[in-house]
């Protein structure tokens, strides 16, 4: 290294722990033998297995260890500026045991076998580094998140001014809520390209270490360079754009992993699968356009991005599930909001409702009028494929749902269904609402399977009758569960009467998800199981009963889920 570079390279190590307390000529003289390392975003520094050929210490940027061997990859934890790697292995002679990637553009000091073994040799340089090393085992710190929080969020603002100005600006009040905040517009120099671009690395990692989130705006037209670098040091990438615009074209899109969010006008008709088609977003978000809406639907898209949002999953359960509709009316009323929704068969349904705009009550009373009295599953036949034909079914759900789209709903909803051909769950997100609800509440015997695409589709329960594992899988915040299964007949418990034939049918089909329920129940959060006593799965007369005994099973964990809620 030369010499210009070596103070810069001194101060960088003294910020590491392992190097912290050594002398400054120490410090100096690691600093000369020291190679400094330019790694983009994207790239691998190590992968597991490799010669342990030298140390590093990050100075800036983010990179994070995974172990890829043995399958599946596991993230094992993230490297920010100050953290050290790679000391170990050069002094056990073992190769690498992970792998490391650069999640951004990175700065590291590189200090080969051959230099590290002359510094060795100092006795006051190994005795500092045998006590930064024993600090080290002694207090190894916590793992790290599987799924660590954003720190910086790139704001790709695909339309015009008007469209975007607004929601950056809530964006930043709701991001303030969590944690200091900064917005980062392109600074003037952007337009001079690569040279100027360059130092924003170390800007970045200043405004990380004084705030807990960085915004990045990147509006349209922006220099190149400006958006390049956005891309890449973005842990989440948000594409901002009018819901009745056209998608851009392939080469103005935003590539690799992004978030869309959607600004809905009642003026200009919604192109939501369009753009989901274009973009192929690891999540979407629609934001309404109206006033008193706007600020709502920013907060809620803020709040998934950043891992802070609330995710309510519900189980299966003929009548049963009514008692969802209980502890979702208490949880409102607490102040508690949600802002995911996701469910199976009757959990399904009951979560679409909502996630649809439906208040509880108004839930409640769609319950009461096309179950209790209409009663949609009473159009018994001949069993030749089940014991009924599911008519008075499909137009109760259409009656229901009408024409709406999952996609469009203004809450993130998804609804779980099993393929008899492939033997595996479905998980649906788009399409039309009815179709997505109906396919899954088919239980196999007693509502004829649903022939799609190549699929022939019956009860999410059958696989998965508690999907709290498709919720969690996000990243996007804590989940509450609500159990309403039937526990007459768990282990253990004597059932007070045979059960009725739809009971056998529905357990019978539901046996291999009942014990997959009890690992994903270690998933959530918070489960709430609400004593659905005797009720039988199509007993939706006892309606009033159920939602009751979801209140009282809310009443005993609100605490809990207050807490949750934060």
């Amino acid at each position: 290294m030369g010499a210009a570079e070596r103070p810069a390279a001194s101060e960088a190590l003294r910020g590491a722990p392992l190097f912290a307390r050594l002398p400054l000529a120490l410090l100096d003289e690691v600093a000369a033998r020291a190679q400094p390392l330019l790694l983009p975003a994207g790239a691998w520094l190590m992968r597991q297995g490799d010669p342990g050929d030298a140390a590093y210490t990050v100075c800036s940027g983010r990179l994070e260890v995974v172990a890829e061997r043995p399958a599946p990859t596991r993230r094992v934890g993230d490297l920010r500026r100050g953290d050290t790697l790679g000391e170990l292995a050069l002094l056990t002679g073992e190769p690498r045991a992970a792998s490391v990637r650069a999640l951004r553009d990175s700065e590291l000091l590189a200090i080969d076998r051959d230099a590290f073994a002359r510094l060795l040799a100092d006795r006051t340089f190994a005795l500092g580094l045998l006590e930064a090393l024993g600090r080290l085992l002694q207090h190894p710190g916590a793992p790290v998140a599987a799924a660590p929080r954003p720190r910086v969020v790139t704001l790709l603002c695909l339309g015009e001014p008007p469209a975007w100005e607004r929601v950056v600006t809530e964006t930043e009040r709701a991001a303030a809520r969590f944690g200091p905040t900064a917005l980062v517009a392109a600074p003037a120099d952007a337009a001079n390209g690569g040279e100027a671009v360059a130092g924003y690395g170390r800007m970045l990692d200043d405004l990380e270490s004084s705030h807990d989130l960085v915004l990045l705006v990147c509006p349209r037209g922006a220099p190149d360079a400006w958006r390049e670098f956005c891309a890449r040091q973005a842990d989440r990438l948000v594409a901002i754009a009018p819901a009745g615009d056209a998608p851009p074209p392939p080469a103005a899109a935003p590539a690799g992993d992004c978030d869309v969010l959607l600004v809905r006008d009642a003026r200009a008709p919604a192109t939501v699968a369009t753009w989901l088609d274009a973009l192929h977003p690891r999540a979407h978000h629609l934001v309404d356009a109206r006033d008193g809406h706007l600020v709502d639907g920013v907060r809620r898209a803020v709040r998934r991005v950043l891992g802070r949002s609330l995710g309510v999953v519900l189980s299966g359960g003929g009548a049963r599930a009514f008692a969802h509709l209980g502890v979702l009316e208490r949880l409102g009323r607490a102040g508690v909001v949600v802002d995911r929704l996701g469910g199976t068969s009757m959990g399904a349904y009951i979560s679409a409702l909502l996630a649809t705009g439906m208040t509880t009550d108004e839930a409640i009373a769609t319950c009461r009028r096309e179950w209790v009295d209409r009663h949609p599953l009473n159009d018994y036949t001949v069993p030749r494929r089940s014991l009924i034909r599911g008519d008075r079914a499909r137009s109760m759900l259409a009656r229901v749902f009408g024409e709406r789209l999952a996609e469009e709903a203004p809450l993130d909803w998804f609804g779980v269904s099993a393929d008899l051909l492939a033997a595996e769950q479905l998980v649906h997100r788009r399409g039309p609402l009815a179709e997505a609800v109906g396919a899954s509440m088919r239980l196999p015997g007693l509502v004829p399977p649903l022939a799609r695409d190549g699929r022939l589709l019956v009860d999410g329960g059958v696989l998965n009758n508690l999907p709290i594992d498709v919720m969690a899988t996000t990243g996007e915040g804590p989940v509450i569960a609500i159990d309403a299964m039937d526990r007459r007949l768990e282990r253990g418990r004597r059932a007070v009467q045979p059960p009725s034939i739809t009971e056998v049918l529905a357990r019978s089909a539901m046996l291999s998800s009942v014990r997959a329920a009890g690992a994903h129940r270690a998933r959530a959060q918070l489960v709430i199981a609400p004593d659905v006593g005797a009720a039988g799965l199509l007993e939706f007369a006892r309606l009033d009963a159920m939602v009751d005994a979801g209140r009282r099973a809310a009443d005993a964990q609100l605490e809990d889920a207050l807490a949750l809620a934060g």
